[in-house]
């Protein structure tokens, strides 16, 4: 039996989506930028997974734009950094490694200072400090994430989008772990550039999509068309946006046997001494989708994940998305995952001798 507990890190892609992508590559694999009859097909097909991309998610499609990764992320706030106006960039430990590493090449180059937000012990996002570091630095671009990707932690997006606009700041939120999950309506939220990879909520790697409203879209819309001209397989970007509907018509039902298997989760550890993250207790305020486990009481972590590797059991070292996490495991869940799984994989967690693989 293989168990994938690592969806956080690539989706596990159902079989009907697997044989959907397959249908499109059939259909349209020609270069969208040329001018011949296929070429014109693999555009249309485009524009109409843009038109179902922006009914979903309550959007214009002409504030919509594909991309082929998280690359494209990072060269599209290079260039917002040239045409927008702030005077420092706000972010968090938990964001993605690359897209930190590009706002200090951005604070450095702009000379703007790049600040961290402060967070409690559960990964909660520190509201007051939030509120203090806008008030102290206004004009502010604030990127921070609506899931946190280690511990599951949902950000409490529509606050902190009022606190951002109070301080004329702009927002962007990545929803690449809440695509699919929750309903994400950018416009109501008020949230001014959105960015999500498309791995991390169906499987398929070198696509995704960010939303950008018309006022960032106004000063940058020349350049950004110049990064995303879409030439990329547009099968994939046609599977991608079917998948966000698909996910949309299944989102309660996913979700509360997500939410389920989090319950079978606890059960079985309850009397362990292996502690979860609060959001078993609070499960309004982090995503059923990633759970954090803290074994402390494992002198060995390393000898662990060995055992689970030999068992066919697929996790994630927190150590190594967050350092001051050495001591915690994250499992990721998709609708895919079973009661089966999490039992055979919780046998062998409470099993803490290691000493027989």
């Amino acid at each position: 039996m293989n168990i994938y507990f690592d969806n956080a890190s690539v989706y596990t892609t159902s079989q009907h989506l697997k044989n959907k992508l397959i249908t499109k590559l059939s259909n349209f694999f020609a270069d969208s930028e040329q001018q011949h009859f296929l070429s014109l097909k693999s555009k249309a097909e485009i524009e109409e997974s843009r038109i179902l991309l922006s009914k979903n998610i309550k959007s214009s499609a002409h504030n919509i734009f594909f991309i082929s990764g998280l690359n494209d992320i990072i060269l599209l706030f290079e260039i917002l950094s040239e045409k927008l106006d702030f005077g420092s960039i706000i972010t968090s430990v938990f964001e993605e490694p690359a897209i930190l590493e590009t706002y200090k090449k951005i604070s450095h180059f702009k000379n703007v200072p790049l600040i961290y937000t402060k967070h409690l012990q559960d990964s909660t996002l520190y509201l007051e400090n939030l509120k203090t570091l806008l008030k102290n630095n206004p004009k502010a671009f604030v990127s921070l994430s609506h899931v946190n990707r280690l511990t599951g932690r949902l950000l409490q997006i529509s606050r902190i989008s009022k606190f951002i606009h109070q301080a004329d700041g702009i927002f962007h939120c990545n929803m690449s772990h809440s695509i699919g999950k929750y309903l994400n309506y950018p416009e109501d939220l008020e949230i001014d550039i959105v960015s999500a990879n498309s791995q991390y909520f169906n499987g398929i790697k070198n696509t995704g999509f960010v939303y950008l409203n018309n006022k960032i879209l106004s000063k940058a819309q020349k350049s950004i068309k110049r990064i995303f001209s879409e030439n990329n397989d547009p099968a994939l970007i046609s599977t991608m946006c079917y998948s966000v509907e698909t996910c949309a018509e299944n989102l309660e039902k996913n979700f509360k046997y997500v939410d389920y298997l989090n319950t079978v989760l606890f059960n079985e550890l309850k009397n362990s001494g292996i502690k979860f993250n609060s959001q078993f207790f609070e499960k309004h305020h982090f995503s059923p989708y990633i759970v954090n486990l803290e074994l402390t009481d494992y002198q060995n972590i390393d000898n662990l994940f060995v055992k689970f590797d030999l068992n066919d059991i697929y996790v994630t070292n927190s150590r190594l998305l967050y350092p001051e996490y050495g001591s915690n495991i994250r499992i990721s869940f998709s609708e895919s995952n079973t009661e089966e799984e999490i039992k055979w994989f919780t046998d062998i967690l409470k099993n803490k001798t290691l000493n027989s693989f």
